[in-house]
């Protein structure tokens, strides 16, 4: 569960897996993608989710980007120049256009973060929090040498001594109490057994970014195992300049007294911020029932459609990906326009895989 952007158990195991665009939308192929996992029935996943995007439509939304019109303009193969080679370039014009590197935070950052991160380099500065200091020694010899900063501390809502509850699986330790009756009937869920606890201390986003001199932060991934919220709380003032979030948002409660993504959605809503898009969804079972459920799901995105099978299971969490209002809105006020806020925001849209957004932004710009 732990991690963004593919930095998840879960997820782990699949990264091995080539990508095959093989499912077909109502007018053309998707980018979906086959695997088949260690056991069981052959599953369908957004290739998206896994870093092998399919991403359409983008080239056309960037007129000001000449060295983008003549890639377009040449007669090339899709193998030669196909959608992710337009968005490297369109991507190196906007990093030349930067006035500033973007400030990335990441916590919980277990594992490493987002490979997607190496796009923007050396345009991006990135900050880790874990409170597990040999991990986060260990983060610090596999990114000697790049901008990155690794904090052994866990953050929460207020400067204090809290109790962690240890769990098999490091990653799913918590500030809440894991929920013995659901990590015992679910098999998926043993990693999040307790199996003991200690008291660490806590400190605050904002304290921290005070006392570090970070002014402007530009984008938060959260994975805490249900403690996100406390985080945000904690950390209040410094979403005031932040443009996007990556958070792991829970249905069902896997930890006593968790926040759920209801109450972490109408939080920010309340900051301004707006739900962009939800995904890799988690859903867990007794393994009463194997094999595919007779109703697939169905997804829509205009007028093309993509469904891939269901499986056994009652969903408990997935990633909430989160953007200022402004930003989302089809119409910009133009008292709002900030030319270097509309490349910045365009660059971050366009790592974070979301390139409707980032055309509409560089149209604003």
């Amino acid at each position: 569960m732990r991690g963004a952007t593919g930095n998840s158990p879960a997820r782990a195991a699949v990264r091995w897996r080539s990508p095959i665009f093989c499912v077909a939308s109502r007018r053309r192929w998707g980018p979906l993608s086959l695997w088949r996992a260690d056991s069981g029935p052959p599953q369908i996943v957004f290739a998206a989710q896994y870093g092998a995007r399919l991403r359409r439509g983008f080239v056309d939304c960037i007129p000001l980007l000449s060295a983008f019109r003549s890639k377009r303009e040449a007669p090339t193969s899709a193998v030669a120049a196909g959608p992710a080679d337009y968005e490297r370039e369109s991507l190196q014009a906007l990093k030349d256009r930067l006035d500033r590197n973007l400030v990335i935070v990441d916590v919980g950052c277990r594992w490493g973060f987002a490979e997607a991160w190496d796009q923007l380099s050396p345009n991006v500065t990135l900050y880790g929090f874990d409170p597990d200091a040999e991990e986060c020694e260990r983060l610090r010899s596999l990114y000697k040498g790049k901008d990155v900063t690794l904090v052994a501390q866990a953050l929460g809502s207020r400067s204090e001594e809290r109790t962690l509850y240890l769990t098999p699986e490091p990653a799913c330790s918590s500030l809440y109490k894991p929920d013995p009756v659901l990590t015992k009937s679910m098999p998926e869920l043993h990693c999040a057994s307790e199996i003991g606890s200690t008291t660490i201390s806590l400190a605050t986003l904002i304290e921290w970014a005070l006392a570090n001199d970070i002014p402007q932060i530009d984008f938060i991934k959260l994975d805490t195992q249900g403690a996100e919220l406390d985080v945000l709380r904690g950390g209040e003032q410094s979403l005031v300049p932040v443009r996007a979030l990556e958070i792991e948002v829970e249905f069902n409660p896997i930890y006593i007294g968790q926040p759920l993504f209801g109450d972490v959605d109408r939080y920010l809503r309340d900051r301004g911020f707006v739900l962009w898009k939800l995904s890799t969804f988690a859903h867990y079972s007794d393994r009463s029932y194997s094999g595919a459920l007779p109703q697939p799901d169905h997804f829509f995105y205009d007028s093309e459609a993509a469904t891939r099978p269901t499986f056994a299971g009652q969903l408990f969490w997935g990633h909430a990906y989160y953007v200022r209002a402004e930003m989302a809105a089809a119409a910009i006020d133009e008292r709002s326009r900030d030319k270097a806020q509309f490349i910045r925001d365009a660059a971050l849209m366009n790592v974070l895989g979301f390139s409707d957004l980032a055309a509409r932004l560089l149209k604003q710009a």
